[in-house]
């Protein structure tokens, strides 16, 4: 932004909704156009797909002077903006009905080369494991300038080191510092559910209504005002936006690993959100535990095996008898969920580990 203000003002920094939500507030004060997006490089990607489509559909449009596309564009690309849901196929149609217009070859280099440079309104995009992805050109043999987006590894590390080497001419004493800390950092916390019934939660099942209904509650009584966003591409996905008198941002959502049979609890807001936040996110676990364990699941299995032997008391590793193969990782997936802790009397049942023991013996 600082190098090239015009061509980055109001252009979009697309970010997933993994990442601190204060990057969000940073990028608009240096002028960028935040947008979110569900976890993952693929969402980004198909967020920069659609921004490019837009701009070759700009051009066609002040190319014939027209201000209503071709039925058979519109009707397309009607369809995509209506239906977010990862459709390579579909966007790869349009491109090529845009491509078949005649207008196109008079247009091309217009809405490719330099020019394109120019209109594309995308700078960045942050995934939260540390891919940025930005914009670079491919020139094809034909002479055309193509964009292309990348952002894994050795790419985000050139991107880090040139983009920081004004840090190092203008701030020698203290560059290490301002890599560190470059902006205002805010209020991160995940909570993780393991060994689940996946399929008990979904879009209006009861358990999602719950939480949703819970957190409305819980973020009222402390003074957020709660509203839900819905993305298409993860509908699943229950995202609250909470906003406040003071102008606080904060958000709680809570979504299926794609992975693992494990459920997260995701907090974001600034530092001073804290306070108010954690106890909404607490509620939420507790709702997961009681709800949606796989009381037939392996791991679920061993899990009440290690917390049957710290029922009495703090367990030293050794002393603790784990199954094999899989009794290493259970300890380790239990700590992640702040179940158990260990300290240099040895593992011992957390608040919230006895308080789930408790609920168990009840079902029980």
């Amino acid at each position: 932004m600082a190098s090239n203000p015009k061509r980055y003002k109001g252009s979009r920094y697309i970010n997933t909704i993994e990442s601190d939500i204060s990057s969000t507030v940073a990028v608009k004060k240096m002028g960028f156009k935040p947008m979110l997006t569900p976890v993952g490089d693929k969402w980004i990607l198909l967020k920069i797909a659609i921004l490019l489509i837009e701009k070759r559909i700009h051009a066609t449009k002040k190319s014939r002077n027209e201000k209503i596309l071709p039925s058979k564009i519109q009707k397309k690309w009607t369809n995509i903006q209506s239906n977010p849901i990862l459709d390579i196929l579909k966007l790869k149609e349009l491109e090529s009905e845009l491509d078949q217009s005649k207008i196109i070859n008079k247009t091309e280099k217009s809405i490719s080369g330099n020019i394109e440079k120019g209109l594309l309104s995308f700078a960045i995009g942050s995934e939260e494991s540390g891919h940025n992805i930005t914009e670079g050109f491919l020139t094809c043999e034909d002479g055309r300038e193509i964009s292309i987006f990348l952002g894994n590894g050795l790419k985000s590390a050139i991107n880090t080191f040139t983009a920081t080497q004004s840090l190092l001419e203008s701030k020698p004493q203290t560059y290490f510092t301002a890599l560190r800390s470059s902006f205002p950092s805010g209020y991160k916390q995940n909570f993780y559910i393991y060994y689940i019934k996946k399929d008990l939660y979904h879009k209006n099942s009861p358990l999602w209504e719950q939480l949703k209904k819970s957190i409305y509650k819980e973020a009222r009584d402390k003074g957020f005002n709660p509203s839900i966003i819905n993305f298409g591409e993860e509908p699943d996905l229950l995202y609250i936006s909470l906003t406040s008198k003071l102008k606080n941002h904060a958000a709680i959502f809570i979504r299926n690993s794609g992975t693992e049979k494990k459920i997260g609890v995701y907090l974001r807001g600034s530092v001073g959100d804290t306070k108010n936040l954690e106890p909404i996110g607490q509620k939420c676990v507790k709702i997961l535990l009681s709800s949606i364990k796989d009381y037939e699941n392996n791991l679920y299995l061993l899990e009440q095996d290690i917390f049957n032997q710290l029922s009495s008391g703090p367990i030293i590793r050794n002393k603790l008898k784990l199954k094999k193969p899989l009794g290493d990782r259970v300890l380790s997936e239990m700590v992640k969920q702040n179940l158990i802790e260990l300290t240099k009397k040895g593992y011992f049942l957390t608040n919230l580990g006895e308080w789930y023991q408790s609920t168990q013996k009840m079902d029980n």
